[in-house]
């Protein structure tokens, strides 16, 4: 995968390129074709951080849930002991 960056900024060439070579037809669409990429670009990104958050939380709650577990274990464990000691 490309970094959205360098296809922004080969967008931006592009449109500029294309500006310089055609006339007035030409300059809007080189516009709408740098708009097009780099709305691509953001899209694909905003994906990715969506991606990346989901993950980031499923880390999280699954380590929040490793530990309330080991919490409830260790805490049930010392309930036996003593319920068995009296």
């Amino acid at each position: 995968m490309k970094r959205p960056s360098v296809m922004l900024l080969l967008a931006f060439v592009a449109h500029g390129a294309l500006a310089s070579q055609a006339g007035a037809d030409g300059v809007a669409d080189a516009s709408r074709a740098a708009e097009a990429v780099a709305g691509a670009t953001l899209a694909e990104t905003e994906t990715l951080l969506d991606r990346k958050a989901a993950e980031m939380i499923e880390k999280t709650v699954d380590e929040a849930n490793r530990r309330f577990d080991d919490e409830i274990d260790r805490r049930l464990s010392g309930l036996l002991k003593v319920s068995l000691l009296d």
